[in-house]
C-alpha cells in the first residue's frame, strides 16, 4: 500500500547492466495487492510480465502500471501464460481505478497476456501499448473477462487486434465490455484485422460503449469477429477503417462447419462513418458492415449510414437480417435485407452530429434536430 501513484514509485534501474528480472512473481496459492502505487520499467525475459508474472490472485488498485518490457508474452503483466507448473490452476487479475500505459511485449499482450484466468477491469485506462504480436493492450485466450468504465485507448498490435485480442478454443470464454471507449487502436501489420478488438471463438456481450477511430491493416477496423457469437446492445461503432473489408465491423465463420457460431446480433446501435478499403486498393468491401457467407447478423433499431469505401457497398456487404425499424442509408444489391423489415427506413440520410459527449457515458451521434 503506497501513498499515492506519485509518491510511492518501484522502479527499475535503466542501466545496461542490470538483467532482466520481473518485480513480482505470484505463485499459484500466492495473493497480491498493490494499492495507490506505480511499479515502472521491469524487464522480463522469455518467460514474460515485464512488471509482474501470476497465476495466484493479483490485485491492483488506484496505481500506474508503465513502462515495463517483456521479451514474452504481457509487457506489464503475464497472467497464468505458461511458465508454471502444468495444472497449477487459472491466474485471477482485478484491475480498479488505475492506469496500465507504454508497456511493450515482444510477444502478444503489450500491456496483458492471459491464459486460462479470469480477468476484471473496472474504472482504468490502458494507453501507449505495444505488442510485437496481437493484442496491443489485451490479449487472453481461454478465460472471462469483464471490462466496465474503462478505456482502451492509442494502443497497437504487429498483428491482430490493435486494442484487445481475444481467443477461445477450450473453454466458453465469456467476454463483457460495459460503459467502456475502445478509441485510436491499431493493427498495424498489412494482415492485421480487428483494428478495436478480434474475437476467435466464444461469446462476447457489448452494452453501452463506443468503438471509435481504430485501424486495421487488413479487416474489421473496429471489430474483426471469427466464429463468435457478439452482442452488442446501446453501442456506437464510428470512424473506424480497415484496408480491406467491413471498416466497422467484419463477421466472418472462417470455414467453420457450424457457422451459426459467427453472429452478430445489434440492437440500438450507430454504425456511422467507418471506411472499408483504407489503402484504395479497390480490394474490400462494406464500410460499415461486411458479413462473410455463412456469417450471421441480425440487426434492430440500428442505424447505418454514412460509412464509405471505394465501390458500391459503402454501408453494408453480405446478407442483414432485420427484426425491425432500422435505417440503412445505401442498400447495395450485394446487402439483401432480409427477415422482418416492418419499419425499416432505406435509403434515408439520419443526419448524425459528429462524435461528441452528449451525457452519456461515452461519445455518441446525436441526431439533429431536422432527422
Amino acid at each position: 500500500i503506497g501513498a499515492g501513484s506519485a509518491s510511492t514509485i518501484i522502479e527499475r534501474d535503466s542501466g545496461p547492466s542490470v538483467s532482466f528480472f520481473n518485480f513480482f512473481i505470484v505463485t499459484p496459492s500466492g495473493e497480491l495487492n498493490l494499492d495507490s502505487l506505480t511499479v515502472k520499467g521491469g524487464r522480463s525475459a522469455t518467460t514474460g510480465g515485464g512488471a509482474i508474472r501470476t497465476r495466484g490472485k493479483l490485485t491492483i488498485t488506484n496505481s500506474i502500471i508503465s513502462d515495463n518490457f517483456a521479451d514474452g508474452f504481457g509487457g506489464a503483466i503475464n497472467n497464468g501464460s505458461f511458465f508454471f507448473t502444468a495444472g497449477a490452476g487459472p491466474g485471477i487479475l482485478n484491475i480498479t481505478n488505475s492506469i496500465i500505459r507504454d508497456n511493450f511485449s515482444i510477444g502478444p499482450g503489450g500491456a496483458i497476456s492471459s491464459e486460462e484466468g479470469a480477468i476484471t477491469i473496472t474504472g482504468s485506462t490502458f494507453s501507449g501499448n505495444f505488442a510485437d504480436s496481437s493484442g496491443g493492450a489485451i490479449r487472453i485466450s481461454d478465460e472471462n473477462l469483464t471490462i466496465s468504465d474503462s478505456v482502451i485507448t492509442g494502443n497497437s498490435a504487429d498483428g491482430g487486434g490493435g486494442g484487445i485480442d481475444i481467443e477461445v478454443e477450450e473453454s466458453p470464454g465469456v467476454v463483457v465490455i460495459n460503459n467502456c471507449t475502445i478509441s485510436n487502436n491499431s493493427a498495424t501489420h498489412h494482415r492485421g484485422d480487428g483494428g478495436g478488438i478480434l474475437k476467435r471463438g466464444g461469446t462476447m456481450l457489448i452494452t453501452g460503449s463506443t468503438i471509435s477511430n481504430n485501424t486495421a491493416g487488413e479487416q474489421g477496423g473496429g471489430i474483426r469477429n471469427i466464429f463468435s457469437d457478439i452482442t452488442i446492445i446501446n453501442g456506437t461503432i464510428s470512424g473506424n477503417s480497415a484496408g480491406d473489408g467491413g471498416g466497422g465491423i467484419y463477421n466472418d465463420p472462417f470455414g467453420i462447419e457450424t457457422p451459426d457460431l459467427a453472429t452478430v446480433d445489434l440492437n440500438n446501435v450507430t454504425i456511422a462513418f467507418n471506411t472499408a478499403d483504407s489503402d484504395g486498393d479497390g480490394v474490400g468491401d462494406g464500410g460499415g458492415i461486411f458479413n462473410a457467407i455463412g456469417g450471421t447478423i441480425n440487426f434492430s433499431n440500428t442505424i447505418i449510414a454514412g460509412n464509405s469505401d471505394t465501390t458500391s457497398d459503402p454501408d453494408c456487404f453480405g446478407e442483414l437480417d432485420s427484426f425491425g425499424f432500422n435505417l440503412i442509408q445505401t442498400v447495395s444489391q450485394d446487402c439483401p435485407i432480409v427477415g422482418d423489415t416492418t419499419g425499416n427506413l432505406i435509403g434515408v440520410n439520419p443526419l448524425l452530429g459528429s462524435l461528441t459527449n452528449n451525457g452519456g457515458s461515452t461519445e455518441t451521434h446525436a441526431l439533429s434536430p431536422n432527422s
